[in-house]
């Protein structure tokens, strides 16, 4: 009988010395981090944003890449309801899936330019063009009365050209064959063909005079390119 109590007192000694061992483990040991919240992408956060904005039926819209993103449309065009839609690395895939967002005010004008990233990205032609002719489509058939003003491709220069397959001269003759497909929807359907590259090209590139890395325009460029344009933004 005594052994018998004392066996019950060593484990139940056990018992409670375990119960304390856990209880000191999972005190020493940090509780599971809860897996992370995706981060959003920079295209997540300004869709965001845009769809957040108030729309207004007379708005000037900017819709683009980066070129468009930098473009301080308010500043160029001060009294007029210019609004920039442009998201960086945005091909012509990009503002069509956001196209909806772009056309929910109805707005009174669009000045569009993109295609270059799907350039930079391989995109063949056919694929650019086929989702052009669908952007234009689309806002044709959502908002008749919408004027739509198609801009024309820049060239590009230096190193960032050789990002287009390697080659400058290649890089802008495809961008030259886009254009031509630019140029031939707005005759097509009776819209305004704004052609930017020729004013930006010198020895068959872009001119550097308007570019700090043969891709993007500094300040000299939107200058030209607001110069280019005012009347348009003004009529």
């Amino acid at each position: 009988m005594k052994k018998l109590w004392i066996y019950t007192l060593l484990i139940s000694s056990l018992c409670l010395n375990l119960v304390f061992l856990i209880k000191w483990i999972s005190n020493r040991c940090p509780d599971k981090p809860e897996k992370a919240r995706p981060v959003p992408s920079f295209a997540d956060f300004c869709r965001d944003v845009y769809q957040n904005c108030p729309n207004d039926s007379n708005e000037i819209l900017f819709v683009g890449n980066s070129l468009t993103y930098s473009f301080n449309v308010s500043e160029y065009f001060p009294g007029k309801p210019v609004k920039n839609r442009g998201i960086r690395g945005d091909l012509t895939s990009d503002v069509l899936f956001r196209l909806s967002e772009i056309m929910e005010s109805k707005p009174a004008k669009i000045f569009l330019l993109i295609g270059i990233n799907d350039i930079l990205n391989g995109v063949q032609y056919q694929q650019i063009t086929e989702n052009i002719g669908k952007i234009v489509g689309e806002i044709c058939t959502s908002s008749p009365k919408t004027k739509i003003y198609i801009q024309s491709l820049l060239p590009v220069a230096g190193e960032a050209s050789y990002e287009f397959l390697g080659d400058k001269d290649l890089a802008n003759q495809r961008i030259e064959e886009v254009n031509g497909f630019l140029k031939e929807i707005c005759r097509q359907r009776q819209l305004e063909y704004i052609d930017l590259y020729s004013r930006f090209l010198k020895n068959n590139e872009l001119d550097q005079t308007y570019s700090w890395d043969g891709l993007h325009i500094n300040g000299k460029g939107y200058d030209l390119w607001s110069e280019l344009i005012k009347s348009k933004v003004a009529e």
